[in-house]
């Protein structure tokens, strides 16, 4: 007993020794691996942040952070690692969005605009139409949109200036357009699906129209098949057949019941994408158009209003919860992933590259997105959206020494909460969660108007309205609104007009809520936003324009050069006629182009010659004035088109 327990022993203290030896070896480098481990730890120091002070502070206010292992060269960024809203276009009532090479065309109450969204963080407003727009979809240079009951045609040529080539009635409304082979497919909510022949921009003509069992909402067209939604919950598939020498015919050819209202709907491959409001984000095989049927569904929180297919996985604006992805690649399990918060009501998107676009619109409620610190005042309008995880880097970013570093908040607007992230040049990074919010800081200064001169009478139709408007702490690019109606009480829920630049002709006011009329009062107001959000109101002043022709309307609105075109209006004789400007050719009264003037009336033929180097079917818009008694009118416009072959 007492051998075999001295054996014992001897073997535990050989074995002891055995691996003291083996420590003794590794400790010394001759084991290599734990000398390459702390050869690698010496090369990439230990980085750390502790905090930042302030942790609030403006686009291009000064940080400091503290923390431990800052090397010299070292960088500063804001980065998160869910989508965010890192620009925007401030602009009210956004309800429709399409983009089309490298710029947005934004749909709203007030009109159609034109936005440069090249760069997304700061999208930047070229041009507008004066159309109340429900829809909007593009091909090419040209753009289809619905609104006030009428499909206008538009073109694109030039980004800054879009204008009108023709239009149609287009009965129901909110209408909801595809375009494809040129037509166009509308859902004209209680008049069904209607299909437009706009292979002659100028003149759109319905080629064929069929109901729908509830009113329609939205259309996707897939080949010579429409794919509509409706409130009532039918899924409805639609083939445009060649019928003989008539007009081709729409065939409702399969359908399937969704059980809920459906706002929109798009397609990719054999599946369909619907944005069913409350019900989220429905996936319909349509590989058999006979026997359309569901095949996944994704509760998403909000009301889903419009969805965009990119990379295998679907955007959904869903109103007040802002913007949902979901993933697609299993079509069978959608299943929700990333979200992103907005100001207001998200009610369509867009999906170019890395960023999705937004229409936000506020309803007259502000609601704040989970994490956001924008102001009350956030506007809505125009949203960009990095899907990637965005990253900006802090500006003159210095190490004092290696606990502390200095830098530059970005000057891009980025509101809301960021994490920090500081990168060494050796490759260490270090991470600190929701350290930094970046503030919208002070309104701009209040718009201070300039003229007409508060309560100044005999105001000329072609007069400047200009204000001046101090400049924000944040950013120097402000967007005005400004608003005019005659009456005082309902002047801030009137139409506003947006601007960059503080001064506005009364002479280029073209939509018919701007008309001015003589000896009339008006109210005038100017608000002001930039484009972190932030806004002001100037006071409200009035005016009364003196007595003055008066051009109320032109016929026809698109006129062939020595076409016939008559004046409408009142007082465009009295006085004694005096002579018709249209763009910069005078017309006297006198002249033989003018077949008759009256207090009431006025026709001319039209003696302005339409310009060769004008692209093929591109109109030309002309200014009309008239002077009679040695007083201007107010200016109108109608559309130049060449002489018919």
């Amino acid at each position: 007993m007492h051998t075999s327990a001295l054996r014992r022993s001897l073997c535990l203290l050989a074995t002891l020794l055995l691996a003291v030896s083996a420590s003794g070896c590794d400790s010394n480098g001759s084991g290599g691996v734990d000398s390459q481990a702390q050869s690698e730890s010496a090369q990439t120091q230990t980085i750390q942040i502790s905090s930042s002070s302030p942790s609030t502070g403006l686009p291009g206010s000064p940080v400091t952070l503290s923390g431990q292992g800052f090397q010299p060269g070292a960088q500063i960024s804001l980065c998160a690692s869910s989508p965010r809203v890192v620009g925007r276009a401030p602009v009210a009532g956004a309800q429709a969005l399409a983009i089309q090479d490298g710029y947005a065309l934004l749909g709203t109450t007030g009109g159609l605009l034109s936005v440069d969204v090249t760069d997304p963080t700061q999208p930047v407003i070229l041009g507008q139409l004066d159309t109340a727009t429900d829809d909007i979809v593009a091909d090419g240079f040209t753009a289809y949109a619905s609104g006030g009951g009428k499909l206008n045609v538009i073109s694109l040529a030039d980004p800054a200036a879009p204008y009108v080539i023709g239009s149609c009635k287009l009965p129901g409304s909110p209408a909801s357009l595809a375009v494809a082979d040129g037509r166009i497919y509308a859902a004209c909510s209680t008049e069904g699906l209607k299909v437009i022949d706009v292979t002659e921009p100028q003149h759109p003509q319905v080629l064929s129209s069929h109901s729908t069992p509830s009113p329609a909402t939205s259309v996707a067209v897939s080949g010579d098949q429409a794919f509509v939604t409706t409130t009532g919950g039918s899924f409805l598939i639609y083939s445009l057949k060649p019928n003989g020498q008539d007009k081709p015919k729409l065939k409702l050819v399969g359908m399937c019941e969704l059980g809920t209202p459906s706002w929109s709907v798009t397609l990719s491959g054999t599946l369909a994408y619907v944005a069913a409001g409350e019900a989220g984000l429905l996936v319909v095989d349509i590989a058999k158009p006979k026997a359309p049927q569901i095949v996944g569904t994704c509760d998403l929180p909000g009301c889903a209003r419009a969805v965009a297919i990119s990379g295998g996985l679907a955007h959904v604006a869903a109103d007040e919860a802002g913007l949902q992805v979901v993933s697609v690649t299993n079509p069978t399990a959608p299943r929700l992933i990333e979200s992103c918060g907005t100001p207001g009501a998200c009610l369509d998107v867009a999906v170019s590259g890395a960023y999705a676009f937004l229409a936000d619109r506020n309803f007259g409620w502000l609601r704040q997105a989970s994490g956001s610190t924008e102001p009350p005042e956030a506007t809505t309008g125009l949203l960009a959206v990095s899907l990637n995880s965005p990253s900006l880097a802090f500006q003159q970013a210095a190490v004092v020494n290696t606990s502390t570093m200095t830098a530059i908040v970005p000057e891009r607007g980025l509101l809301g909460s960021w994490d920090v992230k500081i990168t060494n040049p050796d490759g260490g990074t270090a991470l600190l969660p929701n350290a930094f919010v970046v503030s919208a800081g002070n309104r701009p200064q209040e718009p201070s108007l300039i003229g007409p001169a508060d309560q100044e009478s005999d105001v000329a139709p072609d007069s400047a309205v200009s204000w001046t408007c101090g400049a924000s702490r944040v950013v120097n690019r402000f967007v005005y609104v400004v608003r005019i109606a005659t009456d005082a009480e309902h002047l801030s829920n009137s139409q506003g007009l947006p601007l960059g630049a503080p001064e506005l002709s009364l002479a280029d006011l073209r939509a018919p809520e701007f008309l001015l009329h003589p000896e009339t009062t008006y109210y005038w107001s100017v608000s002001v936003k930039d484009s972190c959000g932030w806004g002001s109101s100037g006071p409200t002043w009035s005016f009364t324009t003196g007595s003055y022709p008066f051009v109320e309307s032109l016929s026809p609105q698109s006129c062939q050069e020595k076409g016939e075109l008559t004046i409408h209006g009142s007082g465009l004789a009295t006085g004694g006629p005096d002579w018709i400007l249209l763009n910069d050719k005078k017309i006297k009264a006198t002249s033989s182009t003018v077949t008759s003037w009256t207090d009431t009336d006025i026709v001319l033929t039209v003696p302005l010659k339409y310009p060769k180097t004008t692209p093929a079917g591109q109109t030309v818009d002309v200014r009309v004035q008239v002077s009679a008694g040695g007083k201007r009118s107010n200016v109108g416009h109608f559309s130049l088109l060449p002489a018919a072959p």
